[in-house]
């Protein structure tokens, strides 16, 4: 019988491997696809914090390093923890055929300066490329860039003024669509789910929820996600008694399972992305179309791609927010068509058995050449 190609997967010492988050999800979804599963035997190097000794010894050796720096002003101690995870991880991966390294360009440099001499496949999620140089010298060592989104590739090139003909492709992310799909509505909720910090634009949403609240008070409005350290809790609090002032009702929630977040997405009325950042992808607004919500989203980076003109994008003001979303409260027969055209675009771009057949194809043509 012949021998299956070995496919080694490494996660930076940060994600957790043993819970459900991106791409940890990512890498359960595609590499148990049928169509990855013949190609060869995929194995995934990375940290499970359910194995909290061996974590806290990492966290302690962070602080140790961390603490070294500051003394010193000499070494990066991330720098050198990265270079310690990469040795590990060439160890584990040194006779494999290939290697995919998820979000961390140096790990991809640095695996070849251990000697690393099989195929490496880079995938980025993020726009985190660094300089001009940096960026060149990670794709060359790179047999294959994967972005995922041609705005993420689009920014790679316009940086490195590099030709990336042959080797770089796109590969939208994925969506669980049995999980994340249709449910009942409740009446005006409005939904917003990321990260609590200024970037992601929650000030902006409550002040345009205000001027929507001068017009339709009568609102549910529910906002999910962990905090940055950083967030502004206080003016947040402001205007939250703002809106409740109004009769707007406002629930906060933290981290939420998928399950709990499907169902979220999938009873709002109205769901709203209101990004200061140039996402490269925007997958919680992939999320909500998926659950049969109409999406209000910022006209920036990756997300016009991503919900492929099945959402009413606007400028990133106050003002505009709150024009898209009375758009969808006051006419239901276009908040009805974006709910089904959505979940229909989504479910034949972004279901995880698509996204595994085309990565599948990428993996068979790198371990078919020298």
């Amino acid at each position: 019988m012949e021998k299956l190609p070995k496919i080694g997967i490494v996660m930076p010492p940060e994600y957790d491997i043993a819970v459900s988050g991106s791409i940890t999800t990512w890498n359960r979804e595609v590499y148990s696809d049928a169509s990855l599963v013949k190609l060869g035997s995929a194995v995934v190097f990375g940290k499970a914090r359910s194995n909290k000794r061996r974590y806290r010894a990492w966290k302690r050796a962070s602080y140790a390093f961390a603490w070294i720096n500051d003394k010193l002003n000499k070494i990066a101690p991330q720098k050198f923890l990265d270079m310690l995870w990469c040795g590990k991880a060439y160890l584990h991966f040194r006779k494999f055929d290939l290697i995919h390294v998820h979000n961390r360009p140096h790990y991809c440099l640095t695996l070849r300066k251990l000697g690393f001499k099989g195929k490496l496949i880079l995938h980025l999620h993020n726009d985190n490329f660094g300089n001009a140089e940096f960026a060149r010298n990670f794709i060359k060592a790179s047999s294959l860039v994967v972005c995922c989104s041609n705005y993420l590739l689009a920014r790679l090139q316009a940086l490195c003024g590099m030709d990336m003909r042959g080797v770089a492709a796109v590969l939208h992310n994925g969506v669980d669509t049995a999980t994340f799909r249709p449910g009942p509505k409740l009446q005006r909720q409005i939904l917003f789910v990321g990260r609590f910090t200024r970037t992601k634009g929650i000030a902006n949403l409550l002040d345009a929820l205000q001027l929507t609240a001068a017009h339709d008070s009568e609102l549910s409005v529910v906002l999910v996600g962990p905090s940055a350290p950083d967030y502004d809790w206080e003016g947040h609090a402001r205007q939250v008694a703002k809106l409740e002032a109004l009769g707007v009702v406002v629930s906060l929630h933290g981290h939420l399972e998928a399950g709990q977040l499907a169902q979220l997405y999938s009873s709002s009325t109205t769901f709203v992305m209101p990004s200061l950042l140039e996402e490269a992808f925007g997958m919680v607004a992939v999320e909500a179309m998926a659950s049969g919500t109409a999406v209000v989203a910022s006209n920036c980076g990756g997300i016009p791609e991503a919900t492929g003109g099945y959402a009413i994008l606007v400028n990133r003001t106050p003002e505009a927010l709150s024009q898209g979303i009375l758009e969808l409260l006051n006419d239901e027969q276009r908040r009805k068509q974006l709910e089904e055209d959505g979940r229909r675009f989504v479910c034949e771009n972004y279901a995880w058995s698509n996204i595994a057949s085309q990565f599948a194809g990428m993996v068979a043509e790198q371990l078919s050449t020298e």
